[in-house]
């Protein structure tokens, strides 16, 4: 009359037995659902619709049911996904936001798209003012004009410019301002006229793409 029954044998519970969730079981009868396997002393059991189940089965339940979305198409993904610029894409749909190739390997993101390189350039890119390439990653800006940093040197010392260093500048050549009481006898008469020198306020240092370390990378996945 007053007995207490095991929710998985239906059998009255003599000697051993305990009840979590408010459902009482033999030791015995206390078993993961799926695959039948007890549980050691220190397991951790989890419960689906009230049922116990071992932590391997809920990860194997999971992973079975769990399909990502393409970030290009919206769609379901299965089969092998790319895994770029924190989203998953199907490998047919991660591509260049302008030519619409493919993209495999290194790309370049822009207001949130990505380009393949080539178009990036051709559509965003800066050129140095000295060696007239494109910039790829830093750029520096005096007087509203860009450079690689590796181009940009002090005409006296040939050393390069640090960001926000104060410098001057005059008819395309640039110097420290340090450097500037050496100008005297340095071929003046060469590299300037009769215009004044102009102070420029300071390198600025800006990416020249809205891009993760310059280049971002793919990372090929099977779900």
């Amino acid at each position: 009359l007053f007995g207490t029954k095991c929710v998985v044998c239906s059998s009255f519970i003599e000697g051993e037995g305990f009840t979590v969730q408010k459902r009482s079981y033999h030791t015995r009868c206390f078993k993961c659902s799926q695959c039948g396997g007890g549980f050691n002393s220190g397991s951790r059991v989890l419960f689906d619709e009230g049922r116990p189940i071992c932590e391997s089965c809920r990860a194997k339940s999971q992973a079975s049911t769990r399909l990502s979305s393409c970030k290009g198409c919206n769609k379901d993904i299965t089969g092998r996904s790319v895994v770029a610029m924190e989203s998953d894409w199907h490998v047919d749909c991660f591509a260049c936001y302008y030519c619409k190739a493919p993209l495999a390997g290194e790309y370049m993101v822009k207001d949130g798209h990505p380009y393949c390189e080539s178009d990036y350039l051709n559509l965003f890119g800066q050129k140095c003012k000295i060696c007239d390439e494109f910039i790829v990653g830093r750029v520096l800006q005096a007087g509203g004009v860009s450079y690689h940093n590796s181009c940009l040197r002090c005409q006296v010392c040939s050393n390069s410019f640090a960001e926000g260093q104060e410098i001057f500048t005059q008819d395309g050549i640039f110097w420290h301002t340090e450097c500037e009481p050496y100008l005297e006898g340095f071929g003046e008469s060469e590299y300037f006229d009769d215009g004044a020198e102009e102070e420029v306020a300071g390198l600025v240092t800006d990416d020249v793409a809205d891009v993760e370390e310059g280049i971002s990378n793919i990372r090929v996945e099977e779900n």
